[in-house]
């Protein structure tokens, strides 16, 4: 058999619903995984957010990707977590950039390899405040204290965004890459943003060449915006059938939900023959 390389987000497409990996979708990456290939998961989360499904599938010395692409790490049979490749921004530029948007800032999120720092905590998502052991929580009243930043969201209200966007078309942000979403109840702008050329997908174009794998024996799943990335470096990409409104030109779309073991019954008929 040859090798593939199974990539996975993890909320909302291996997960179900309660964050569990249910028993089907466990069997089937395991005997691919016997087969000799590789199951990468791909996640906006943290690393520390990560390590108890590394844990649970046994991906031991397997590489996985967080913080949508910002570190790559490994654990090894000792549970120690081992940093292979990190992607940090420019401190300097970052707290420029952001002391120039603050009086328009609903709030901020930022991630470290250690550290999450908040500004405007009270407004930040709980979705982003993530209680991970040996992380510690900051809360910010200035940006001078960021450093090492890989990964962060932030919000900006209606009356800057215009003048954003003019200056970003400019390229006068180029230092970074932004994912921009909109709430239609509100006039609130929402940006993911990384260093730029960093995402899901550009990290794993990275692994996969490291590791040596076709670019057709890449198989991808994901269910949201910041998956994107990652399901166009591939033949093999979908979207799970719950995301079928983000589908974009040469995105497949599962027949699958997450809630149905949606990856497992995919990847069991794709490897039909060996089962």
């Amino acid at each position: 058999m040859e090798k593939y390389l199974i990539c996975l987000d993890l909320d909302g497409t291996l997960l179900n619903k309660k964050s569990k990996i249910s028993f089907f979708n466990k069997m089937i990456l395991k005997f691919l995984m016997r087969n000799g290939s590789y199951v990468i998961l791909n996640s906006g989360r943290p690393y520390q957010g990560m390590l108890s499904f590394i844990r649970e599938l046994k991906l031991f010395n397997y590489p996985f990707i967080a913080s949508n692409g910002g570190g790559i790490y490994y654990l090894n049979h000792k549970y120690e977590i081992v940093r292979d490749y990190l992607m940090t921004m420019d401190d300097n530029k970052l707290q420029e950039f952001f002391e120039g948007i603050k009086d328009h800032l609903v709030y901020a999120y930022f991630k470290s390899e250690k550290d999450e720092f908040y500004y405007n905590k009270d407004k930040v998502p709980p979705y982003f405040i993530h209680h991970y052991k040996d992380v510690q929580e900051i809360e910010i009243s200035s940006f001078s204290s960021l450093k090492n930043i890989i990964a962060g969201s932030f919000a900006i209200d209606e009356t800057l965004n215009e003048r954003f966007e003019k200056n970003r078309i400019k390229g006068k942000y180029s230092f970074l890459d932004f994912l921009e979403w909109k709430n239609p109840e509100d006039n609130i702008h929402y940006y993911d943003f990384a260093k730029s050329g960093v995402n899901k997908g550009s990290t794993l174009l990275f692994l996969a060449k490291k590791l040596k794998i076709k670019p057709n024996n890449v198989i991808a799943f994901g269910d949201d915006l910041n998956d994107l990335s990652m399901l166009k470096i591939t033949e093999n990409g979908y979207l799970m059938k719950q995301s079928q409104h983000l589908q974009e030109d040469n995105i497949k779309i599962l027949p699958y939900s997450n809630e149905k073991s949606g990856v497992g019954k995919f990847l069991f008929k794709y490897f039909r023959k060996l089962f």
